[in-house]
């Protein structure tokens, strides 16, 4: 086939930023040129041969308008005469992983003295603290009066929550609510503080840190 044209059309929130073939079976020698409008991607090739089979692999930057299943519809044609146009269209369904909204390095629980460290913030809103006697989740209770404003962005910060009406013979159980900027709630902890007890919880960074444009 010659003037080979693969047309893929982006979903919401998707923003083109560039393409790389990845070359198999008979088309090892092809050459794809890609370009961009809006959501559409077009890409060329002068020819394949018949049979041939290439993967275009799409670099795409995934924005806050992104669905949460996403669908991109592909296409393509040539100056060749094609005897089946029944397989030339096809749609491709995904999920969308949430970025990484912030970066916990330090949960600790001092005392009546509630901190946490963020190394980065994406999209964070602010935070609130959550107290609990028993040590579960289903009873514990919001204690920050009013949110508390996030300070980091995407260069982290680091807090302070004085916990005043905590009873110092009791081991309470904290946890840590992040709200984002679309109301979105996400909880990290627990960590338990008691009379002469320090509980500090810390996180690791397995994925690399996605951001929101």
């Amino acid at each position: 086939a010659t003037a080979v044209t693969v047309t893929a059309n982006l979903p919401a929130g998707f923003v083109f930023g560039s393409s790389t073939p990845v070359f198999v079976a008979e088309s090892a020698n092809a050459v794809w040129n890609c370009s961009a409008s809006g959501q559409v991607v077009t890409c060329r090739t002068a020819s394949m041969a018949v049979s041939a089979v290439d993967r275009i692999v799409l670099n795409v930057n995934v924005t806050d308008g992104a669905p949460v299943q996403a669908t991109t519809s592909v296409a393509v044609s040539s100056g060749s005469t094609d005897p089946n146009l029944a397989n030339n269209t096809g749609n491709d369904t995904a999920a969308v992983d949430r970025p990484t909204a912030i970066v916990l390095e330090r949960f600790v629980v001092a005392g009546k003295q509630v901190q946490w460290t963020t190394s980065a913030e994406v999209n964070t809103y602010g935070f609130h603290v959550l107290r609990s006697k028993t040590g579960s989740r289903v009873d514990a209770e919001v204690i920050t009066p009013a949110m508390i404003a996030a300070q980091g962005r995407q260069g982290g910060a680091s807090y302070v929550f004085e916990d005043v009406s905590a009873d110092p013979a009791i081991s309470y159980t904290y946890w840590l609510q992040e709200i984002e900027l679309d109301g979105d709630v996400l909880e990290y902890g627990p960590a338990v503080a008691g009379v002469g007890h320090v509980s500090q919880v810390s996180y690791a960074l397995f994925v690399p840190l996605l951001g929101r444009e």
